[in-house]
């Protein structure tokens, strides 16, 4: 029916956004050995080595999700896309989600390499592909990210998940101290039932990247590509938990 024709091509997105990411981590690895800074080649820079670094975990991340979709598949045969975390939310809305906002995330970093500070001017801004913003019948990124917030809100208790996820494990076992410091913050607050109207969102964020966390098969890539992806979600968790005690402070 419509419905799961829908459901399986947000999937789709999970391929195109690895084009995509595949293309500007090409680029942005070409303007950084091209661009030169106060007599130095980008690439020989402290910053925009980190922006690499970023650009670079991004595609092990979009591979991880890629391969996910392709190859994974449950006790029953279900992959991905048939499977429901929820009877609202399914791994391939994360999927759809995630997947176009870390595309979208490079392309600003490779415009950035590429522009410096007509980057943030808005002289590059043009060339940047909007994917995350889809918003055909299911709205935003951010109303998805609130949907998955509210479901996980409603099913974390004492930090376990009811009906274990098959990724979750895996992922809280990847965790950093700073990004698990983040998750348990948020944690007593759903068990004292005491979360902040409307910062749902946030969680739903946190979540989906606790999603390709534990996806990441690190027996596909040096150690070093992996830990660089790893460290990079670690770094996302941690920033999203920032976001949320500046939310609940600013309630």
């Amino acid at each position: 029916d419509f419905r799961d024709l829908f459901t399986k091509s947000r999937a789709f997105f999970v391929g195109m956004s690895l084009g995509q990411q595949e293309r500007e981590e090409e680029l942005a690895q070409v303007y950084a050995k091209e661009r030169m800074i106060g007599g130095r080649l980008q690439a020989e820079i402290a910053g925009p080595q980190f922006v690499l670094n970023n650009v670079s975990a991004r595609t092990v991340i979009l591979e991880t999700l890629f391969n996910a979709v392709v190859k994974y598949r449950d006790s029953d045969g279900r992959a991905l896309t048939d499977r429901s975390i929820t009877g609202f939310i399914s791994e391939s809305g994360i999927l759809k989600t995630l997947s176009s906002w870390l595309a979208h995330q490079s392309a600003r970093d490779r415009a950035e390499l590429k522009g410096g500070k007509a980057f943030y001017a808005g002289d590059a801004l043009a060339d940047v592909i909007d994917t995350w913003a889809f918003t055909i019948f299911e709205g935003s990124r951010l109303f998805l990210y609130d949907q998955i917030g509210s479901d996980m809100a409603a099913r974390l208790k004492n930090g376990q998940v009811e009906n274990e996820l098959f990724f979750f494990d895996k992922a809280l076992a990847r965790l950093d101290r700073r990004a698990r410091f983040a998750i348990s913050s948020i944690q007593r607050d759903i068990d004292k039932k005491a979360l902040p109207e409307g910062s749902e969102f946030i969680l739903g964020e946190i979540f989906s990247y606790i999603f390709a966390l534990g996806l990441i098969d690190e027996d596909r890539y040096s150690f070093k590509e992996a830990q660089n992806a790893i460290n990079y979600i670690n770094g996302e968790i941690e920033k999203k938990g920032a976001d949320y005690r500046r939310y609940k402070t600013d309630k």
